[in-house]
């Protein structure tokens, strides 16, 4: 892309052990060629031949995208997080769309929403999502309100894909991912950019689809330790960036319900109830706090912290 004008928007692909899917994706994407979108994708030194296939495409099914598509290779396998920062770096769009490789988008979708914050001016259109497990294709829902105390630490609030982002919000807030944390990075992002109340418009029509398959190793298929140790590691950044802007006690409940999802997998068998008691020991729960947590594991927790 050529102009010296910005692009409408920016869709940011990070590729990594996606060789046999990227194609499916950029074919996806195809209906947004010609429509003031750039495409930036990163090879994230991938152990297959991903920027293969990526040339492949562009030269056949995803021609139409070849001009406006920038591809890029990292100097060495940086992960998720600081890819995405990269990938960051590198966008120039008004907006920006972050797209997994192995996965896909509906085109029309993404223009519409595109359409919808342009002449609305929202910061964030947030739009349902579709997981697709082989021929099965299932609709989740969003959050209707976003404010960060009662949001439900869940996929469906905090996920990156399912969200079209002002550029600026992000440039202006000096926000970047939390570097070498690959696991929640998106939570890490999206509750920052949450907490300086940007102007959010939820949208029915939905256009990410994330695939599932159960026979290919993912990138959130993780060992339990290390899971917990990033979702932990999260959790600190986070609470240090809002006491450095005075946040802490307004967002205090939010804090509380994320240190016990990020502990809540020592819950899981086997059962490890002294890392469960010592990681942030000062988490507390009660029947009606915090809000963000379903009552169910509000009660479960409130039992857990009491008798052990």
């Amino acid at each position: 892309m050529c102009s010296d004008t910005a692009p409408r928007l920016s869709v940011l692909i990070p590729c990594y052990a996606t060789a046999s899917l990227v194609g499916r994706c950029l074919t996806s994407l195809v209906p947004l060629a010609g429509q003031g979108v750039e495409i930036v994708m990163i090879d994230d030194c991938s152990p297959d031949d991903v920027s293969l296939a990526i040339t492949r495409a562009l030269g056949h099914e995803a021609a139409p995208l070849a001009p406006f598509t920038r591809v890029m290779k990292n100097p060495r396998n940086m992960g998720a997080a600081d890819t995405r920062n990269r990938l960051l770096s590198e966008a120039r769009g008004k907006r920006i769309l972050f797209v997994d490789s192995d996965d896909y988008v509906d085109a029309q979708a993404v223009m519409n929403a595109l359409d919808t914050a342009e002449i609305s001016d929202a910061d964030i259109i947030a739009a349902p999502y579709f997981t697709v497990t082989g021929d099965n294709v299932k609709r989740h829902g969003i959050p209707s309100a976003y404010g960060l105390n009662n949001l439900p630490i869940h996929v469906s609030a905090f996920s990156l894909c399912n969200k079209l982002i002002r550029r600026e919000l992000i440039v202006n807030g000096g926000l970047r991912f939390f570097e070498g944390i690959n696991r929640w990075e998106d939570l890490g992002m999206m509750s920052r950019i949450f907490a300086l109340n940007p102007i959010i418009e939820v949208t029915d029509s939905g256009w990410y689809y994330y695939t599932i398959e159960p026979s290919r190793t993912t990138l959130s298929t993780f060992a339990r330790e290390a899971t917990v140790a990033d979702r932990a590691a999260i959790v600190k950044h986070v609470e240090a960036w809002m006491k450095e802007r005075g946040l802490e006690e307004k967002y205090y409940e939010f804090l509380t319900a994320l240190k016990f999802y990020a502990k809540a997998g020592y819950l899981r068998r086997p059962v490890d109830i002294k890392s469960w008691r010592s990681l942030f020991p000062e988490a507390r729960a009660t029947l009606t706090f915090p809000r963000a947590l379903p009552l169910f594991y509000r009660v479960a927790f409130w039992v857990l912290g009491f008798r052990f």
